[in-house]
């Protein structure tokens, strides 16, 4: 049968014969299927980031066998708490936090998930509003220095974005999917003007994510 040898604090699932008798104790410990829980896992945070001085409730995606969970992250002045409703966190940010990406881990009595990446910024942080697919009817952003947190909701998603720009204006868009957070999604980030006229256009710039600079050539909107 299987069992669990248990000596200062050393697990290891294994199977022998004992031949002799030693002036030591073993406890064996006999397995019942089903009677170890199985450890929480993470899969992903939304929002996966927030403005330092800020709390922001998160969404946590993965298996959660109890709940509330417990949480540990690598850095100080970030405090995640569990909410009664399961897989929702609260991240706390303290205002002196460096901006940057920290790792969180959940945990619980049967163990550890992953870390995954969580990311503090400089910039205001709001969520993508769906449905934005359509070029006319687009998410309008009220300024352009800020940090939109946003997911696909299904195969071939479209994401729409307006912000107005001044002639002579930098823009600078940049998608963080695939370098930070390890998502398998492989973007393209287009600027087009009012009239769909594709202005501007990038697939590839951090590996798979992309990244524009853009000067506006008129005021308008973009």
């Amino acid at each position: 049968h299987p069992f669990v040898i248990r000596a200062l604090g050393f697990f290891r699932h294994s199977s022998f014969v004992i031949r002799r008798c030693l002036p030591w104790t073993i406890l064996l410990t006999f397995l019942v299927p089903g009677a170890i829980a199985a450890p929480p896992k993470l899969n992903a945070l939304f929002p996966a980031g927030a403005q330092r001085g800020q709390s922001v409730s998160v969404t946590a995606s993965g298996t959660f066998g109890q709940w509330p969970v417990r949480a540990w992250v690598d850095r100080p002045g970030i405090e995640v708490t569990a909410a009664e409703e399961k897989s929702k966190l609260t991240v706390k940010v303290a205002p002196d936090v460096p901006p940057g990406v920290c790792w969180i881990r959940l945990y619980d009595d049967e163990g550890a998930t992953s870390p995954r990446p969580f990311v503090v910024g400089t910039l205001p942080e709001l969520s993508e509003i769906e449905p934005n697919d359509d070029r006319q009817k687009p998410q309008v952003l009220q300024s352009s220095a800020v940090v939109v947190n946003g997911r696909l909701e299904k195969n071939g998603d479209v994401d729409t974005f307006a912000v107005s720009l001044q002639k002579g204006q930098t823009l600078v868009a940049s998608i963080d999917a695939n370098r930070t957070f390890g998502s398998p999604v492989d973007t393209s980030l287009q600027i087009v003007s009012a009239t769909g006229f594709v202005l501007a256009q990038n697939d590839d710039y951090h590996d798979l994510d992309p990244q524009l600079v853009f000067i506006a050539p008129a005021d308008g909107t973009f």
